[in-house]
């Protein structure tokens, strides 16, 4: 056959070794997605906004373990109550309502910060 003589003059006419960086190359390219966790048995998961602002309120002074659960109107943020240590202080609720009513543009009426149950 044809297409298996063209194949060994390939090999034996030394185009081999031209083509085999280009080869590893390729191959590299195609594992590097497994090697940097994109491999497809890993799931993604989606970080939502509330763990995002649960991350946020806990690295404010005073607040320790942290949990927010924010409501919406729409599209817009309506409420946001926040269970955390550290809300027995005054100070540290004060921050936390300064903090969410800054991201989200709504007044301390429609904030609740609440000391975490443990």
């Amino acid at each position: 056959m044809k297409s298996d003589r063209s194949f060994r003059d390939f090999l034996a006419g030394g185009k081999l070794s031209a083509f085999l960086p280009l080869l590893i190359f390729g191959v590299a390219l195609l594992l590097l997605p497994t090697v940097f966790g994109g491999g497809e048995g890993e799931a993604e998961r989606e970080v939502t906004g509330e763990e995002r602002l649960s991350e946020l309120c806990a690295a404010v002074e005073g607040v320790g373990e942290c949990r927010v659960m924010v409501t919406y109107e729409g599209e817009s943020v309506y409420a946001v109550a926040v269970l955390c240590e550290g809300a027995e202080s005054v100070a540290v609720k004060e921050r936390v309502v300064e903090l969410i009513g800054s991201l989200y543009g709504i007044g301390s009426n429609r904030i609740a910060v609440i000391e975490l149950d443990k």
